[in-house]
C-alpha cells in the first residue's frame, strides 16, 4: 500500500509539473445522514461542479489516491470524480508508472480476496486500514493511447447483479416462501417460489444472479480515430480522470459537461438486458440463470 501511494503521488507530481489541460467534475457525496434513505429508495439528485481552473488541478489528480471517505460521509457509496487530463509527455516513465500502479492495485485486490468471503475480506483489510474504501483502491488509472476527438459525460442507472450458487439461491427462495410481496396472495406466492426452485434444480445453470440494486454511474463516451483513420467510440464508467496521451495538440478534445443527476430524468429499466448465456428465471425477484456454456 505504501508503494502504491508513493507511485501515485509521483505520477501526480510529474503530470502537474507539465501543466496539463484538464477538466473534472466534482460530484456531490452521500452523507451519513442520507445513507439509509438512499439505500432504501435510491438517489434522487446529485449536484455536479465543474473543475477546470488551475487551482483545481490538484483536486482532480488527487482523486487517483482518494482511498478514504470523510467521517461525515457514507461508506456505502464510493467517491467518483470523472474527468480527462491531456499529457504532453508520453514517456516510458509515465507509462511505466501507470502500468506499475495498476499491477499493484491488482496485487492488493488478490491478496485481500484470496480464500476469503466478502465479510472476511472486509474485516481483513479494515483491520489494517480502518475506513478504507477498497473499491477505490482497486480502480485502475485509465490511459488512452489514441487521438480522442470528442468526449461525452453522462449518467446511467442500471441494476447490479449479486451472484449466488445454486444452493445459495434455493436457500434464499425457501426463506422468501413465507414473505409474499406485491399483490400476491400467500398460495400464489408459495406456488411461484416452489416452481422457481424446481426450475433451478433441473437446470444446467452454473450460477444464479439476482438483479436487485439500482446504482447510479457517471459515464464517459470517447470518440477516437483508429490506425486506419476511422472514427470509433468507446463507453466506460467514469470513476476517476482518464489520461489522454496521444492528442494532436495540448488542448482538450471537444467535450460535454456532466450535468446534475436527477432520478426523474433517468428512467430506470425494470428488466435488465441479458447476454446470450443468461436466462430470466423469475422477473418478480429478478433472478437470472447463467448457463455453463
Amino acid at each position: 500500500m505504501a508503494e502504491l501511494q508513493n507511485d501515485i503521488q509521483q505520477l501526480i507530481d510529474i503530470i502537474s509539473s507539465s501543466q496539463p489541460s484538464f477538466v473534472g467534475f466534482n460530484i456531490q457525496r452521500i452523507t451519513k445522514a442520507d445513507e439509509k434513505k438512499c439505500m432504501l429508495s435510491g438517489i434522487d439528485e446529485l449536484s455536479v461542479s465543474p473543475l477546470k481552473e488551475w487551482n483545481q488541478l490538484h483536486t482532480v489528480l488527487k482523486s487517483w489516491s482518494s482511498f478514504y471517505s470523510n467521517i461525515s460521509m457514507s461508506t456505502q457509496y464510493v467517491d467518483r470524480l470523472p474527468g480527462i487530463v491531456v499529457i504532453n509527455d508520453s514517456s516510458e516513465e509515465i507509462l511505466g508508472l501507470i502500468r506499475k500502479i495498476n499491477k499493484l492495485k491488482d496485487d492488493i485486490a488478490n491478496i485481500v480476496r484470496k480464500n476469503r468471503n466478502p465479510y472476511q475480506r472486509h474485516e481483513f483489510i479494515h483491520h489494517v486500514f480502518p475506513g478504507i474504501m477498497t473499491e477505490q483502491v482497486y480502480r485502475h488509472i485509465h490511459l488512452i493511447s489514441v487521438p480522442v476527438t470528442n468526449a461525452w459525460f453522462n449518467w446511467t442507472s442500471r441494476p447490479v447483479p449479486k451472484s449466488m450458487t445454486i444452493e445459495q439461491c434455493i436457500t434464499f427462495l425457501k426463506a422468501q416462501s413465507d414473505k409474499p410481496k406485491y399483490l400476491y396472495i400467500e398460495e400464489e406466492w408459495k406456488a411461484m417460489i416452489n416452481s422457481t426452485i424446481e426450475s433451478i434444480r433441473v437446470s444446467n445453470f452454473s450460477s444464479i444472479q439476482r438483479y436487485k440494486a439500482f446504482k447510479v454511474f457517471p459515464t464517459i463516451e470517447l470518440q477516437y480515430i483508429d490506425e486506419d483513420g476511422i472514427k470509433k467510440r468507446i463507453k466506460k464508467n467514469a470513476t476517476t480522470p482518464f489520461i489522454l496521451c496521444m492528442q494532436p495538440t495540448t488542448a482538450l478534445p471537444k467535450y460535454t459537461n456532466l450535468n446534475n443527476y436527477s432520478a426523474t430524468e433517468h428512467t430506470r429499466s425494470k428488466t435488465p438486458k441479458l447476454s446470450k448465456n443468461k436466462v430470466m428465471i423469475n422477473k418478480v425477484l429478478g433472478l437470472v440463470g447463467v448457463n455453463k456454456f
